[in-house]
């Protein structure tokens, strides 16, 4: 009994087969490699700004020992608006105006470039290879001492009231000296043109 083997034109289905099934394959392959390689970029760019982030701590406990040592409670200067040229730099006076923040549609960023970053304190680069700048908005509206007429700050109370366990009727007033606030924006530039703002508010 003769028995014919298969047609070569049956082969040549079967090489074809076989191709389209490689090149599925391959397919395959690349798109989870590539898959994996923006895993890992965007796993990175989210440790570059954690690291800025981290960085920022520094530029805000250089800002308030700058201001424990410099003489705020006395110091004048700034202007309406955001002319800062006669303030030290990274401080202005009158930092409690609607100029000294974004406006509508503005970023941080873009507010930084064009009126914070030519008087802003830049430090020197970190080790981990960010740099942070930071500036300093007293939050008074007017540019008089703290202490003077016209300031307009932004403050604790200076009297305050204590009640219970007294003595006799009424409640006991203490004087205390009152505290003015302060806004410490700091810009952190870091790696692979990572930009991070950290803010922190404080009293003195």
């Amino acid at each position: 009994m003769l028995i014919r083997s298969n047609s070569p034109r049956q082969r040549g289905m079967a090489l074809i087969v076989t191709l389209v099934m490689l090149v599925i394959m391959t397919l395959g392959a690349i798109a989870m490699i590539r898959s994996l390689d923006t895993t890992t970029l965007v796993a990175g760019n989210l440790s570059f700004r954690q690291s800025a982030t981290y960085s920022g701590d520094v530029g805000v406990e250089t800002a308030l020992n700058w201001l424990s040592t410099a003489n705020v409670l006395t110091l004048t200067c700034g202007a309406t608006g955001n002319a800062v040229s006669t303030c030290p730099a990274g401080y202005k006076s009158n930092g409690g105006n609607a100029t000294d923040q974004p406006a509508a549609g503005q970023t941080w960023e873009q507010f930084w470039a064009a009126s914070l970053a030519a008087n802003a304190v830049t430090l020197a680069e970190d080790a981990s290879g960010n740099t942070v700048s930071y500036f300093i908005h007293r939050l008074c509206a007017g540019t008089a001492a703290m202490t003077g007429v016209g300031a307009n700050c932004i403050e604790t109370p200076s009297v305050a009231s204590s009640g219970g366990y007294a003595k006799r009727a009424g409640a006991t007033r203490f004087q205390a000296s009152s505290q003015v606030y302060y806004r410490i924006t700091v810009r952190i530039q870091g790696k692979k043109n990572t930009v991070s703002f950290v803010q922190a508010i404080i009293a003195l």
